[in-house]
């Protein structure tokens, strides 16, 4: 049984999530709760086979370690990626011994593209060619006028406008 959207509230009835202890989920327009079995997520990923998580998103008021110490079974492969002191990493590149994770070479590209797909969301079913260097569309003049506007006067920036 899979329960998507329509669940009202889940409780657990004792255990801390990790020793396959009994819940409660009450759905709308249910009359009684339904009995839920919980468990360690990595059982439950090892029985559906995922040997792998590469993008795993956690809010469990407070019991993420638990949850991740029950993925470290040796069978599910949790990639980690190290942190990075970006304080420390500004000043580097600044002397020339390093460079940023997040530079406007890779940050100007990733933005403009998010923001061509905002503005594409405005003309459905309708295809638009963009020209970045003339920072227009070629065959949309409506969508080439969401692209920039005008500064009042006395805001104007010079090559923007």
């Amino acid at each position: 049984m899979r329960f998507s959207g329509d669940a009202k509230s889940f409780s657990r009835i004792g255990g801390n999530g990790t020793d396959g202890a009994v819940g409660l989920l009450r759905t709308k327009g249910a009359a009684s709760p339904i009995s839920v079995s919980c468990g360690p997520l990595g059982d439950y990923l090892s029985l559906l086979g995922v040997t792998r998580l590469d993008y795993f998103s956690l809010d469990v008021e407070g019991s993420e370690l638990e949850v991740i110490e029950s993925l470290r079974n040796g069978e599910t492969d949790l990639p980690t990626i190290d942190g990075v002191n970006h304080y420390q990493q500004w000043i580097d590149t600044i002397r020339g011994e390093d460079s940023t994770t997040s530079n406007f070479g890779y940050a100007g590209p990733l933005t403009e593209t998010v923001l061509l797909g905002t503005l594409a969301c405005r003309f459905p079913g309708e295809a638009l060619k963009w020209n970045p260097k003339a920072l227009k569309f070629d065959n949309h003049a409506g969508a080439s006028a969401l692209v920039k506007q005008d500064y009042r006067k006395g805001w104007e920036v010079k090559g923007l406008s």
